[in-house]
């Protein structure tokens, strides 16, 4: 996540990359928890160069991972195809990302997530 950007009126930050694994085989994964501003609007794009089976990926948030249990915030359309999946949401403070392969032998996938985080009020 970088610094905050301030253009056009709007400030945001770019999320490049949010999370991403090459060779992911049938293990899920789970990203650290990420500042990306209380409030803000995520404009994402997972980019999936191979799969092997299906992927799904949902995005978690939270104010605190101190003190706080995690929330669904939004997904990517389940996918077994390469290409890109576009999404958007809401988050709190912090946003994690959690990759599940499909069920059975041979789930691999090489992806990666980017986009920007819009953030309220700007300054």
């Amino acid at each position: 996540v970088c610094k905050p950007i301030n253009k056009g009126g709007r400030r945001f930050s770019m999320l490049a990359p949010l999370a991403g694994v090459t060779g992911q085989d049938a293990k899920p994964y789970t990203s650290e928890w990420l500042p990306v501003g209380a409030g803000a609007f995520l404009q994402l794009t997972l980019s999936l160069t191979r799969v092997t089976g299906t992927l799904s990926v949902i995005v978690e948030t939270l104010n605190d991972p101190a003190t706080d249990a995690p929330r669904f915030c939004g997904s990517f359309a389940q996918t077994n195809m390469a290409g890109s999946v576009k999404a958007s949401m809401v988050c709190d403070a912090f946003v994690r990302v959690v990759a599940t392969p499909g069920a059975g032998a041979g789930q691999s996938a090489d992806w990666t997530i980017t986009g920007d985080a819009i953030l309220s009020g700007a300054q």
